[in-house]
C-alpha cells in the first residue's frame, strides 16, 4: 500500500477502477490496468528483493556462536538462544549480542575496557566500560557460578545514555550493594574494542536499546520520483480547472 502514497499512482488506479464504469468507460480495460500491475510488480519486486537481503543479514547475525559460562565450563551458543540471565564471553572485535552488564575482564586489574558504540549511536570515539569491581577481583571467572547474587535492573527504555540498577552479592555480606550504572553497561551491537569481557544478560531482543532505536525501513524515493508526483499533482488541478 505504500506505493499509493503517490498521487501518481493513485491517479491511475482511480482511472482504471473507473474502466468498469459502463458510462465512463474509454477504450479497454486492459490498457489502463495493464501498465499499472507492470510497474506495482516492478516496485514488489524491489522492496521483495531488499527484504530478502535484511533477512540474510539477520539469520547471520542470529546464528553467530558465543561462549555461555555455564557450572561445567564455557559451551557455545548461537546468539539467537541467549537468555536473560546468561554470562557471555565477549572476545576482542567482537558484537555484542544482547544488553549486558559487565562482570569481569581480562585487560587489568581495575576492570576497564573499551568499546565502539558507531553501530549504535554513530560516534566513533570509544567508550570506556567498567566491571562490577567485587567480581572484577575474584580468582576466576568460574567463580560467578558460585556467588548468591542478585540484580536489579530498570524496566526497558531507548536511552542509550542513561541505566540505573544494584548489584547484591550475598556471597560476600549481606549487606554488600554495589550501583550499577552506565558505565556498566554493554549495550547490544556495540563491539569490543580490546580484550575479553564476561557480562550478564539483562535485555534480549525487542528489548534491546539497539532495537528499541531502530526505525523501521523507509521507502526509498528517489528526487525524480519525487519531482514526478508533484508535477502529477499540478497537472490534474489544471485539468479539473480547465474541465
Amino acid at each position: 500500500f505504500n506505493q499509493f502514497r503517490f498521487f501518481l499512482n493513485m491517479y491511475f488506479l482511480v482511472v482504471a477502477g473507473s474502466q468498469f464504469i459502463d458510462i465512463l468507460q474509454v477504450g479497454y480495460r486492459w490498457t489502463y490496468w495493464a501498465p499499472l500491475v507492470f510497474v506495482l510488480l516492478i516496485t514488489m519486486c524491489k522492496e521483495a528483493f531488499d527484504d530478502f537481503h535484511r533477512y540474510l543479514r539477520d539469520k547471520e547475525a542470529n546464528s553467530q556462536i558465543y561462549e555461555r559460562l555455564t557450572s561445567f565450563g564455557y559451551e557455545p551458543i548461537p546468539s539467537s538462544a541467549i537468555k536473560v540471565g546468561d554470562f557471555i564471553l565477549v572476545h576482542s572485535n567482537q558484537r555484542i549480542p544482547a544488553d549486558m552488564i559487565l562482570f569481569r575482564t581480562n585487560i587489568d586489574n581495575e576492570g576497564s575496557i573499551f568499546i565502539r558504540t558507531d553501530q549504535l549511536d554513530g560516534e566513533t570515539d570509544w567508550k570506556l566500560r567498567k566491571a562490577i569491581p567485587s567480581l572484577q577481583k575474584l580468582e576466576s571467572s568460574s567463580d560467578l557460578m558460585k556467588m548468591d547474587a542478585t540484580m536489579i535492573v530498570a524496566a526497558p527504555t531507548d536511552e542509550i545514555y542513561e541505566f540505573t540498577g544494584n548489584f547484591a552479592n550475598d556471597s560476600l555480606d549481606e549487606d554488600h550493594v554495589e550501583p550499577l550504572s552506565l558505565d556498566n553497561t554493554l549495550w547490544a551491537n556495540t563491539v569490543v574494542a580490546s580484550g575479553t569481557v564476561i557480562g550478564c544478560v539483562i535485555y534480549t531482543g525487542k528489548d534491546t536499546r539497539s532495537v528499541m532505536n531502530t526505525v523501521g525501513a523507509p521507502l526509498k524515493v528517489g528526487i525524480l520520483d519525487l519531482q514526478v508526483n508533484r508535477l502529477a499533482k499540478i497537472l490534474f488541478v489544471l485539468m479539473v480547472l480547465l474541465g
